[in-house]
C-alpha cells in the first residue's frame, strides 16, 4: 500500500513538475512578446507639443508695406528687435519695430550710380554696428543703414591664395560675413554641380574650402532641362546661418548638419534620425532630363518627399528649432491642377543639436514662411488682408527642455 502511495505520488509529482515547466516557458514566450511589444511601443510614442498660436499685424503708419515677396528679402536685427524688409520695386528699406509692431522708417537707397543697389538683390543680412549686405549670385555690396555703400566684395579670385575657387564663383543663397573681411559662403562646381563650403579672408587674400565628410552621398541634387531655347534647373535648397559662434549648413534634401566652430575654424557633422518622416529625400535622380514635362514631373516628386528648413536659433532658451513637411496631393472636384495640403513637424534640439522633442504640428497646413525667433517664441510671415502679420507660436517647454541640463 505504501508502495503503491508511493509511485502514485512520484507520477502525480512528476505531472506537477512538468505541468509547471510549461507554464514557465509558456510565461516565458509571453513575457519576450510583452517586452517586444513595449519596446516597440516605447519606440512608437510620439510627443505633442502644447502650444498656442497669436496673430498679430503691423501698423503700416499710414505707408505701405510691399509684400510682394513676403519676407523673401529681410533681414532682422535682433540686438534692437527690428525687422527691415526691401521693397525691390522701390528701392526702399522698410524698418520695423517688432516690440512694438509698427513702421517706424523708411530708407531710401539708390538705384543705380556709385551707392545704386542695382535690381537684382535678391538678399539682404544685417550685420552689427547697422550695416546692412545687399547681395545677389553676381555681387556683394555694404551699406550703412543710411543708404551710403561701404564697400563691394569685388575682388578677383585669383589674387587669392589657398585652394582654388575660381571655378566656383556662383554663390548660392546668403553668405555669411564676419568682421567685414572673412566671408563664408556657398558655391558649386559647374563641372561636378557638387557644393562647396568656402571661406575667403579679405584681409589675407586667403581661401579655404571646408571638407565635409560624406556630403557627397546625401541626396543633394542638380537637374537641368536644356536647350538652344531655354534653360530650366531644379536644384536642393542649402544655406548658411550664424548663431553666435557656429554656422551652420543645411539643406531642405536632408536632416543632417554641418557645424562650423568660427573661433576653431573647425567643422563637424550632426547625425540625427527623425522619428516622424525619413531623415532624407530619396535621392538618386538623373542629373539632366529630357522634356519640360519629365523636369517637372520629377520635380514635383521631389517636392512630394520629406524637406528639411534650417534650423533657427533660440537665445532665451539656448534651443534650436526646425520645421520639416512633407506635401501630399489630392484631386479637388474641378478639373483644374491638383491641390496640395502638407503636414509640418517641429523638432527641438539642444544647443549641441542633441534631439529632445519631435511633433506633428496638425493646425499647420502649409510649411512656415520665414521663421525667426524673439523672446522665446518662433514668429512666421502671414498676410493679413495684405497687412504685414505674424503668428506667434508660444511652445509650452516640458519639464524634460526645462531641465535638461539639471
Amino acid at each position: 500500500m505504501i508502495k503503491g502511495n508511493s509511485t502514485h505520488c512520484t507520477s502525480l509529482l512528476r505531472l506537477i513538475i512538468f505541468t509547471i515547466k510549461i507554464i514557465y516557458i509558456f510565461m516565458f514566450i509571453i513575457s519576450i512578446f510583452s517586452c517586444r511589444e513595449e519596446k516597440e511601443s516605447s519606440e512608437r510614442i510620439l510627443t505633442n507639443l502644447s502650444y498656442k498660436i497669436d496673430t498679430v499685424v503691423v501698423d503700416p503708419s499710414g505707408e505701405i508695406i510691399n509684400l510682394k515677396w513676403g519676407l523673401q528679402t529681410s533681414a532682422i536685427q535682433d540686438s534692437k528687435g527690428h525687422l527691415f524688409i526691401l521693397d525691390k520695386d522701390e528701392g526702399v528699406l522698410d524698418k520695423i519695430d517688432l516690440d512694438e509692431l509698427v513702421l517706424v522708417e523708411k530708407i531710401s537707397y539708390e538705384k543705380e550710380g556709385p551707392n545704386g543697389i542695382g535690381d537684382v538683390t535678391s538678399w539682404i543680412r544685417l550685420l552689427e554696428d547697422d550695416k546692412i549686405l545687399f547681395g545677389s549670385p553676381e555681387f556683394i555690396i555694404l551699406f550703412d543703414l543710411e543708404g551710403k555703400i561701404i564697400r563691394r566684395y569685388t575682388e578677383k579670385m585669383e589674387e587669392f591664395i589657398g585652394d582654388d575657387i575660381r571655378d566656383l564663383e556662383s554663390v548660392r543663397g546668403k553668405p555669411v560675413i564676419t568682421d567685414e573681411e572673412t566671408v563664408y559662403k556657398l558655391s558649386q562646381d559647374f563641372e561636378d554641380m557638387s557644393k562647396k563650403f568656402i571661406k575667403l579672408d579679405y584681409k589675407k587674400k586667403t581661401s579655404k574650402i571646408y571638407d565635409m565628410p560624406g556630403l557627397d552621398e546625401l541626396p543633394s541634387y542638380t537637374i537641368l532641362y536644356i536647350t538652344s531655347q531655354s534653360f530650366h534647373i531644379a536644384s536642393s535648397r542649402e544655406e548658411i546661418n550664424q548663431y553666435g559662434n557656429k554656422i551652420i549648413f543645411s539643406s531642405d534634401a536632408f536632416s543632417d548638419l554641418y557645424v562650423l566652430d568660427i573661433e576653431k575654424d573647425s567643422l563637424y557633422r550632426v547625425f540625427y534620425t527623425p522619428r516622424l518622416t525619413e531623415a532624407s529625400k530619396k535621392g538618386g535622380y538623373p542629373k539632366e532630363v529630357g522634356s519640360i514635362s519629365e523636369f517637372r514631373e520629377l520635380y514635383t516628386k521631389i517636392d512630394e518627399e520629406v524637406s528639411f528648413m534650417a534650423p533657427i536659433w533660440d537665445e532665451d532658451n539656448n534651443l534650436y528649432y526646425r520645421f520639416s513637411y512633407e506635401m501630399f496631393e489630392y484631386e479637388s472636384q474641378s478639373e483644374d491642377e491638383p491641390r496640395t495640403y502638407f503636414k509640418v513637424y517641429l523638432t527641438i534640439f539642444d544647443d549641441e543639436f542633441n534631439v529632445l522633442e519631435e511633433s506633428l504640428l496638425k493646425e499647420l497646413k502649409n510649411p512656415p514662411a520665414s521663421p525667426f525667433v524673439k523672446n522665446g517664441n518662433i514668429w512666421t510671415y502671414a498676410n493679413v488682408n495684405d497687412e504685414l502679420g505674424f503668428a506667434i507660436f508660444k511652445i509650452d517647454l516640458n519639464s524634460k527642455v526645462k531641465n535638461r541640463n539639471k
